[in-house]
């Protein structure tokens, strides 16, 4: 939809902005009544029907809502009833984020990649994405909370919550690595390498994909479903076939939330 927004802008072709109406409808269609999005949309059935954090769903959409609302240059051609439509969807999306927040004995957290369509609470998706606090996805929802054009309490205090819990779970003094390997076949990928953690004193700070809630120690599944605590424990084909270890929040704690919080 937004490259087609684009291309209009671009070319002035008729059809291609019909086609981004329509898109823009879809999208609107989708969205659940307590301002959620699921992964799918009309089917919506087990975990594509959560409200989902992961992949860039649900805060790509409001990133491109939000840009309508705004009327960036790319959308300054859509209708009135349009925008004010996308305006109410991003304030009611935004309601959901704030309860969808993980709560550990009545602290603000962060987010799991997907939450129950119902009962806003973090869910399992596919067998080795267990129920989680995830720090891509919560600092995903940040930066999209840190866009808006007013800040009021809550907002802030989700957002310095995040925060927070961002710092208190990175993880020191580690690195991940790929070492050479056997060449193996796996019904997505092939490999000739593995992944391991080591030991590194000066290694920057590192996350990892998911946190126990209410531990906040990483965790780990692999296609059996079953919860471990080291990425050594999982099968080699879900340890080379996910990332579990990144840097998402790192340019955020090094700058752009002190920036945005001044």
């Amino acid at each position: 939809v937004e490259y087609l927004a684009r291309a209009f802008v671009q070319s002035g072709e008729q059809s291609w902005r019909r086609a981004c109406e329509r898109g823009f409808d879809f999208i609107l269609q989708a969205q659940y009544a307590n301002g959620g999005f699921p992964q799918r949309f009309p089917t919506r059935a087990g975990y594509h029907a959560h409200i989902t954090f992961n992949d860039g769903v649900m805060i790509g959409i409001l990133d491109l809502l939000q840009d309508a609302s705004e009327q960036k240059p790319h959308f300054e051609w859509l209708d009135d009833a349009r925008r004010e439509a996308a305006a109410r969807a991003v304030r009611s999306a935004i309601d959901c984020i704030l309860t969808c927040q993980i709560r550990v004995n009545g602290i603000r957290t962060g987010w799991c990649q997907q939450h129950d369509e119902h009962t806003l609470e973090a869910s399992s998706a596919r067998t080795f994405e267990l129920a989680s606090i995830c720090p891509q996805e919560t600092a995903d929802i940040v930066r999209f909370l840190m866009r808006q054009p007013t800040v009021d309490a809550q907002v802030l205090a989700a957002t310095d919550a995040a925060i927070a819990w961002l710092r208190q779970v990175q993880l020191p003094g580690i690195r991940v690595e790929r070492v050479k390997a056997r060449a193996e076949k796996f019904l997505r990928h092939t490999v000739d390498y593995d992944i391991v953690v080591v030991p590194d004193k000066d290694a920057r700070p590192i996350w990892a994909r998911h946190y126990e809630i209410g531990t906040n120690s990483p965790v780990f599944a692999g296609r059996d479903g079953i919860r471990k605590y080291s990425l050594a424990e999982i099968e080699r084909e879900r340890r080379t076939g996910t990332l579990w270890y990144g840097y998402w929040p790192e340019e955020l704690l090094n700058g752009s939330y002190a920036t945005w919080r001044r």
